[in-house]
């Protein structure tokens, strides 16, 4: 087509290739920190109700939110494996776009090689 399109079209997927990449990495990062945060609020949420429960402000109704906020725990932390095994799919994609990028950078880097023989 254009003999300047690939000189050009090249660096800029690259690029984009790579801004992408980056901005997968970030968010991944990003879930991580949300599931942290969400793990210690979690565990500050029942130690508080434990404290509760231990020095008598509990009655009856409180002690019962707290048996229930134990469900709710479990429930949450279902939610985490979930979302963590959702992470670890999401780095594998990651990382097989990785190696299907690179091998295409490896196949550009022989049609170079090529083009460069039939030249001489």
């Amino acid at each position: 087509m254009f003999p300047w399109c690939d000189c050009v079209t090249g660096p800029i997927n690259r690029e984009m290739r790579h801004l992408i990449s980056s901005l997968q990495n970030h968010n991944h990062q990003l879930k991580g920190d949300v599931q942290r945060y969400k793990r210690k609020l979690r565990e500050t949420q029942v130690e508080i109700g434990k404290l509760r429960c231990q020095s008598g402000e509990a009655g009856p109704g409180l002690e019962d939110a707290v048996s229930e906020g134990g469900v709710e725990v479990k429930k949450e932390e279902e939610e985490d494996q979930e979302e963590e095994e959702e992470r670890r799919r999401e780095l594998e994609r990651q990382r097989a776009r990785e190696r299907e990028r690179e091998a295409e950078r490896e196949r550009e880097r022989e049609r170079e090689r090529e083009r460069e023989r039939e030249r001489q």
